[in-house]
């Protein structure tokens, strides 16, 4: 059938059945056994059947749509080719993040289950243990007899009793209240529809009695809270119910102004700055002072780590460049990618589930490595290129500034500063980091600058702003109407005012929706602490920028 070959939607069904003849998941299943960090594989591994039973169906219904395309005949290396591209291109339903949300089972939630906080309802004694009543037609003494006599038969089957439901029912509790990872939260009616009380789960109470044996109980009771119907039922002249809702007469809370501001003036010591904090500085000074003084770091969501993958592709460039320039930057780049990634993120290769991850910055790195061989053929005049250069340290208004550059081209008449980035090259166009080591640079060489900008793995390619000179040698694209010399003074004017801001130790939040600097405020780590979402007019602002803002 594969040399007969066929139309792409034939070559897929046969992939499919091939695939699925294999047992893939099954197999899986059996090798992984109990080690529930590894569930991920079997779960991925059904969904590609799942994928491709969709791309089958897809690619048969557009085939009329498609017209004569979707009749090519392919088969062999074409065959071949045409599946590989689909499994490069194919993805896999997977686990969305969540953040401030509420996940509610109508039913059992599913085995592996897993939740900071659990709550549980209806834990009481009608519903744990709950009624356990023996069969009528075969009682527990028989049942008792029959499983007796069938002795160490292992074959044989055995007729549970009703001890052994009970623990198996206990058994079910107790893995449910191991939903919650940080804390369970019991709840429970006192009375029944008829107002009779209701007992406590016996279940529930044996997870925090104590044993004499074995000590104190696998729980903790952190706090309890009762609502009986006295509490419940408002006296005579209410208008609310008490304990259960807020009276008016209750003050408002103070929360404090708005908006936020961080507060750490120095003691006498030179506040020592990152040129590679001002962006963010920009955005939001309160996120500068959370992140930079007081090092509070972003929870990493996923498997894929892009901060340590920065950090490779970082090392892979900073290797090449002083390599002494012995051949072409797409060997250099090969030949320090195992020694970087070992490195800076053994997991790249160790880690199978991260194999597309690892083949996709590969990619990347080889298409970029291409592009500047291609600048290489047409730069003159350069007499040094400096990797990871470090600027010397720039006195401002009281603060010290310092940086990290991570390529400078040296020129005879001036100098070009580069970046390195993972994404497009430009989406960094407003950032103002190399045009503050330009403006250092000039003062610590006096040489003039030439330009400055980012290289992009995503994109394959080099933006920024460049002299018509430069530009012409980089290749580079370069936004329209846009002075290099205004961006350098709008960079030392920014060192300025933040050094003045850090000086003085004042850091306040930007609230702003409509500051288009300030979108990163709806992915903020820090939008829990700087009260955000607290603060006055909140909500109108979110209901303006969804209907257009103040232009719509």
């Amino acid at each position: 059938a594969w040399e007969c070959g066929g139309p792409p939607v034939r070559v897929l069904t046969l992939w499919r059945d091939f695939v699925r003849g294999l047992s893939a998941p099954d197999a899986l299943a059996a090798v992984v056994g109990d080690e529930i960090a590894l569930d991920r594989l079997v779960k991925d591994a059904a969904s590609v059947l799942t994928e491709l039973d969709k791309k089958v169906e897809s690619l048969d219904d557009l085939r009329q749509d498609v017209g004569r395309a979707a009749e090519v005949h392919l088969r062999g290396a074409a065959a071949v080719d045409f599946l590989n591209g689909w499994g490069k291109t194919a993805t896999l339903p997977i686990q969305l993040p969540q953040s401030r949300s509420v996940t509610l089972y109508a039913g059992a939630p599913p085995v592996l289950a897993s939740h900071k906080f659990w709550v549980m309802t209806d834990v009481d004694y009608n519903t744990w243990p709950g009624t356990l009543r023996e069969s009528p037609l075969l009682g527990g003494a028989h049942k008792r007899v029959l499983n007796e006599k069938k002795g160490d038969d292992e074959d044989a089957s055995h007729l549970p009793e009703l001890h052994e439901k009970r623990q198996q029912r206990e058994a079910l509790f107790r893995r449910l209240v191991a939903t919650g990872e940080r804390g369970v939260v019991l709840a429970r009616s006192l009375t029944d529809a008829n107002k009779r009380p209701i007992g406590d789960s016996q279940f529930a109470a044996a997870l925090f009695a104590e044993d004499p044996a074995k000590g104190p109980g696998t729980y903790t009771v952190c706090a309890a809270l009762d609502y009986p119907l006295s509490k419940t039922i408002p006296s005579d002249g209410d208008a609310v119910f008490p304990e259960a809702e807020v009276p008016l007469e209750t003050p408002e809370r103070d929360f404090g102004p708005y908006p936020r501001a961080g507060l750490s003036p120095g003691a006498g010591e030179v506040p020592r700055i990152g040129v590679s904090s001002i962006d963010l500085w920009l955005a939001c000074p309160y996120a500068w002072w959370c992140e930079r003084k007081l090092r509070l770091e972003p929870q990493r969501r996923g498997l894929f780590d892009p901060l340590r993958a920065g950090n490779f592709l970082h090392a892979i460039w900073e290797r090449c460049w002083k390599d002494d320039f012995a051949g072409s930057l797409v060997t250099r780049a090969l030949a320090h990618w195992e020694a970087c990634a070992a490195d800076k993120y053994p997991e790249l290769e160790a880690d199978g589930r991260l194999r597309r991850r690892r083949e996709e910055l590969r990619a990347r790195v080889l298409a970029l490595a291409e592009v500047q061989d291609e600048i290489e053929a047409r730069l003159t005049g350069r007499k040094k290129v400096l990797s990871e250069y470090e600027v010397q340290p720039h006195a401002c208004n009281g603060a010290i500034f310092r940086g990290r550059a991570d390529r400078v081209d040296l020129f005879g008449d001036g100098f070009v500063v580069l970046d390195y980035k993972s994404g497009r090259s430009d989406a960094y166009r407003d950032e103002l980091q190399l045009a503050a080591y330009c403006a250092i640079l000039r003062r610590e060489t006096g040489l003039a600058p030439k330009g400055y900008g980012w290289f992009g793995h995503r994109d394959g390619a080099l933006f920024g702003f460049f002299d018509a000179e430069a530009k012409a040698m980089y290749g580079a694209r370069t936004p329209k109407g846009v002075d290099l010399e205004q961006r350098l003074g709008t960079a030392e004017e920014t060192m300025r005012t933040m050094a003045d801001a850090v000086v003085a130790g004042r850091y306040p939040a930007v609230y702003s929706t409509r500051n288009e600097a300030n979108k990163r405020c709806r992915f903020c780590a820090y939008s829990v602490i700087c009260r955000r979402r607290g603060a006055p007019g909140w909500e109108l602002e979110e209901s303006d920028e969804a209907a257009g803002g103040e232009d719509a």
